[in-house]
């Protein structure tokens, strides 16, 4: 009995302690990598509509009418249906001053039909800051949002970004088409 090898007690609660420390860590880093990540694939989705909608201004010199006229076109251009991270109804996304808000991608028609503004919230606190004057289109409307837009007056007609035009995503909570 005497030559028995192996850990105490102590030294085996020692490692569990270190083992969920690291654990805790690791966990809320993952989150905020998540977040992240769908913030990029937000912005990522709207650069690939704007190529869209540069492409309908190229052949026709209009943009589509609607959030449904540009899902439609973007099928046709693109071949894919217009999706995202989460419904347009989840509050998932933040503003800058903490408050809850939409995750949806907005499309708003202006100057008569030549100009569109596209615009989408974000997760994460640091990419509102990091994204608050894109290099496309110059100072923001609303500096919780990344925006692209080719209005000439961006403002007119628009009010702010309502429920119309939030663009129908093509996903549901669990990201199954």
């Amino acid at each position: 009995m005497k030559n028995q090898k192996g850990f105490t007690l102590v030294e085996l609660m020692v490692v569990m302690a270190i083992i969920a420390i690291l654990s805790t860590v690791g966990i809320s880093q993952y989150g905020r990598f998540i977040k992240s990540a769908r913030d990029t694939t937000r912005t990522s989705d709207l650069n690939a509509l704007n190529i869209v909608l540069i492409d309908s201004i190229q052949k026709g010199g209009l943009v589509p009418a609607d959030r449904d006229a540009l899902a439609t076109y973007t099928r046709e251009v693109a071949g894919k249906e217009i999706s995202e991270a989460l419904w347009n109804n989840a509050n998932a996304c933040i503003d800058a001053d903490g408050r809850a808000t939409s995750c949806g991608y907005h499309y708003v028609v202006c100057d008569g039909g030549t100009g569109y503004l596209l615009a989408t919230a974000f997760e994460s606190k640091n990419n509102i800051e990091k994204y608050s004057k894109d290099d496309v289109s110059g100072t923001p409307l609303d500096e919780n949002k990344y925006e692209l837009w080719s209005c000439e007056s961006p403002n007119n007609g628009t009010n702010g970004y309502d429920s119309a035009s939030l663009i129908r995503s093509t996903k549901n909570m669990s990201g199954e088409v």
